[in-house]
């Protein structure tokens, strides 16, 4: 034992009998908390019984003192005490072990805490990262989709107002014409396609052939008319050509 003075001596001044082994057993609390576990139980037990003596002898008379000696060896003999200092000995082990594990277990903690500060900091800026990229992304997109828009229109833009001079020869005869009949144009502008490319427009029944065209008509109630479509026809290919 380390110390435990004040216990031992705080027994001895009480009044009534001394015992070695009531000792042992009623301030055994602190005679645990006093004890190195790298001693052996009879070094304990002769180092504490030695001391009690010590004690005694400082606050006793000769004769009280005498009577406590000789009681404390005939109980060493009956008890021996083995059995009380391996228990003792025993808690001190599981006592220190449990106080290194609670170290060691905050210490596991305060890791676990760190680490997982780490961690959120990292899916925090993982999330952040992401997210910009996604806007990136969808900035560029609409860029792009933008500049596609913008070159189509151009390119639509630009078929509309680089018409070739046979087409303007058209569109103007078409409309000094036939300025009302969008319908009668279109089929003669089919005709004058026709009619450019020296080909010749077949119906789909026979009929004969008009005066001023060899292009051949229906006889229906507006062959007249489709004939005379297809000589305005003719007439715009002769100013064309």
């Amino acid at each position: 034992m380390s110390s435990g003075c004040e216990e031992l001596t705080s027994y001895l001044k009480q009044s009534g009998t001394k015992s070695f082994k009531y000792f042992l057993r009623h301030y055994r609390d602190a005679i645990v908390a006093n004890t190195s576990p790298l001693l052996l139980w009879r070094d304990l037990n002769n180092s504490l019984r030695e001391r009690f003596l010590v004690e005694a002898k400082k606050i006793l008379n000769q004769n009280d003192f005498d009577n406590l000696e000789k009681q404390v060896n005939q109980e060493q003999k009956r008890y021996n005490f083995e059995y009380y200092w391996n228990n003792v000995l025993e808690e001190v082990k599981i006592k220190q072990d449990i106080l290194a594990h609670e170290a060691e277990e905050a210490r596991i903690q305060d890791e676990l805490s760190h680490l997982r500060h780490k961690l959120s900091e990292i899916q925090e800026n993982a999330k952040i990262q992401n997210n910009e990229d996604d806007t990136s992304k969808q900035m560029s997109k609409n860029a792009s989709n933008i500049s596609d828009t913008t070159s189509n229109f151009s390119i639509c833009q630009k078929s509309k107002t680089h018409k070739s001079l046979e087409d303007e020869k058209i569109d103007k005869f078409l409309d000094s014409k036939y300025k009302e009949k969008k319908i009668e144009q279109g089929i003669i502008q089919e005709v004058i396609l026709f009619i450019q490319k020296e080909k010749i427009l077949i119906s789909l029944i026979n009929t004969p052939k008009t005066q001023d065209s060899n292009i051949k008509v229906s006889e229906d109630k507006n062959g007249h008319k489709l004939a005379r479509l297809f000589f305005d026809a003719k007439i715009a290919e002769e100013i064309i050509c």
